[in-house]
């Protein structure tokens, strides 16, 4: 995948291009800068290799041609501290002289890409190759281009699962049981539950079913939590008689989903929510939520999990609980 070509003054224009190797994809990711990215997807401990050509407007001396593969995270409340959390470097050409258009091979064996490329609100982890051409000692800086590319990470089904089975409610007003079929879900999984009615006295209009994202960071010693309703549905009108069992399913893979990621760095998490609401004739809204946890599977290795172990908890009304990292 090519980047458009860079100049500095008359010294050299410079392109770098990541090889496409059969079948690898591409993904697309929402900057907030400059629109949409676009780049090629590695898995951890693939090769990361391709080319690059240096173009010199004239004779050029210079102190020496390398490549880096680098990771970093940038957190938008600490622009001026990134963290840099793999670097490698080969070195394509030593100290000397350029006079036509010149092309160089890197290529990086079984990098060590430990985290998943992620854009969020307030952070964000990104990897790319960057060609550095070195200005001869004395004679002018640096220059350098870079290619982004993604990172993916793959997880592990569990070979057993907890289902998620909570009795809530309001004494005397209202007590209903729901249930999950489970507490991990890979990014392309049918979430599938249900809701008991035992005890129904309130003027209930409609029951909705969300997906939310929390995303922590902190940084100098502040924390940051952002949360973001991903979806939502009705999945309930009108007052459900007692007794009433209403099914819940939601296609996973129809939403922008990552993994659940747990203190990168130290510096930020991310965690989902399933948020059942009920809604009252007067426009009330009780509402629980339970974390599920979501991991990418790789392709082909569906299959089945047992289920257990339930737990018990009340029906907020209002707020919610935010967790430190």
């Amino acid at each position: 995948m090519a980047l458009a070509w860079l100049g500095w003054g008359s010294q050299a224009l410079v392109s770098v291009m990541l090889t496409e190797t059969e079948g690898r994809r591409t993904k697309q990711f929402e900057t907030g800068e400059s629109g949409v990215l676009t780049c090629l997807v590695f898995n951890s401990g693939d090769d990361v290799d391709g080319t690059c050509e240096v173009q010199p407007s004239g004779r050029i001396e210079h102190g020496g041609i390398t490549a880096e593969l680098v990771g970093v995270l940038e957190q938008y409340h600490d622009r001026g501290n990134v963290r840099e959390f793999t670097k490698a470097t080969q070195v394509l050409a030593g100290p000397g002289k350029l006079l036509d258009v010149t092309k160089y091979h890197f290529s990086f064996a079984a990098a060590n890409l430990p985290h998943e490329t992620f854009y969020g609100v307030n952070v964000r982890v990104r990897y790319f190759v960057r060609v550095v051409v070195a200005g001869k000692a004395g004679a002018g800086s640096v220059s350098e281009k870079a290619v982004e590319f993604a990172v993916e990470q793959q997880g592990v089904r569990p070979t057993a699962d907890t289902k998620i089975k909570m009795e809530v409610g309001i004494e005397d007003f209202l007590h209903i049981e729901f249930e999950y079929d489970r507490e991990h879900y890979a990014l392309h999984d049918v979430l599938t539950g249900r809701v008991f009615f035992r005890l129904v006295q309130l003027r209930l209009k409609h029951m909705e079913l969300a997906i939310i994202r929390r995303e922590k960071t902190r940084t100098r010693g502040f924390a940051y939590a952002e949360s973001d309703t991903l979806c939502k549905y009705e999945v309930m009108d009108g007052v459900p008689a007692r007794g009433t069992v209403v099914p819940l399913r939601l296609f996973l893979e129809a939403y922008d989903l990552t993994p659940t990621y747990r203190k990168i760095e130290g510096v930020f998490s991310v965690e989902y929510f399933v948020n059942l609401v009920l809604i009252d004739q007067d426009d009330r809204r009780y509402f629980k939520q339970h974390e599920i946890v979501l991991f990418r599977e790789a392709p082909g290795t569906k299959r089945k999990v047992a289920a257990s172990i339930p737990a018990n908890a009340a029906l907020d009304s209002d707020g919610g609980s935010d967790d430190g990292l």
